[in-house]
């Protein structure tokens, strides 16, 4: 998820920028010169994730999409303390959640994202303080022209520029809340070798935050309009997911 990116975003910056290093036959060993001891299990960890989430590849080159290009650039555009707080789950939904579904109240946020009230409230509480939201009168809004709220639209922009060139929409799951479900996930499911496969409908399920921008993207994406399938957008309360070739599927219409 793109939390998990900005966590780990100082590491991707550095990597990004001795990405000429790695072409080579014999790279040279990256964990120290990330500032990891060598041979850290904590590195490999990190690289784990890192080609997990598409941002370096099987050969441990860097991955140039417009999305991981707009990625680097966040410690030059982001307060380092922001870049800390959105790499966690919690306070990166709420922000999301904030700057696209409009202000809403730690208890309409926990009940619309699926957290608990105590999760919301110490995230808002570390939001408000380093100047990320506004509190007022109970109710929570992302800070106008904040730096952060214009980096997270760029990337939203990437996102669905890279998905209309590239037909990649792991990009889009990473990003938002959301999962894939319906006719079409039944019926990878139910596939078998040989079985010609239809257009069956594509349901999208995320949170009610995030319905209005799900919808846009699938609304105006190239990529969208090109399919075959109908796809819809639905509102979800909870999400168990299985992750199959970079996208999320409903455990219950997948497996």
């Amino acid at each position: 998820m793109l939390y998990d990116q900005i966590r780990y975003v100082h590491a991707t910056r550095k990597l990004y920028k001795m990405r000429h290093m790695l072409v080579h036959n014999r790279s040279p060993e990256m964990g120290t010169r990330l500032g990891y001891p060598k041979y850290s299990k904590q590195f490999y960890r990190v690289k784990s994730k890192l080609r997990e989430e598409g941002i370096i590849g099987s050969d441990g080159t860097f991955v140039e999409s417009l999305t991981n290009l707009h990625l680097v650039m966040m410690p030059l555009r982001v307060d380092r303390a922001h870049v800390a707080i959105l790499g966690r789950r919690v306070p990166y939904t709420i922000f999301l959640a904030l700057t696209n579904g409009g202000s809403k109240t730690a208890g309409r946020l926990a009940a619309e994202c699926g957290f608990s009230r105590k999760a919301v409230y110490n995230a808002l509480d570390t939001m408000s303080n380093a100047g990320l939201v506004r509190i007022d009168r109970h109710v929570a809004k992302a800070e106008e022209g904040s730096s952060a709220r214009e980096w997270l639209d760029g990337y939203l922009g990437a996102v669905m520029s890279w998905i209309d060139v590239s037909d990649d929409i792991s990009v889009l799951f990473r990003t938002i809340p959301s999962c894939v479900g319906g006719p079409h996930a039944h019926q990878l499911r139910d596939y078998e070798p040989g079985m010609p496969m239809g257009s069956a409908e594509m349901q999208i399920f995320t949170y009610k935050p995030f319905l209005h921008l799900m919808e846009s993207i699938v609304r105006d994406s190239q990529h969208f309009g090109r399919q075959p399938r109908r796809v819809l957008v639905k509102p979800v309360d909870g999400m168990e997911t299985r992750w199959i070739d970079g996208v999320p599927y409903q455990k219950d219409a997948y497996c």
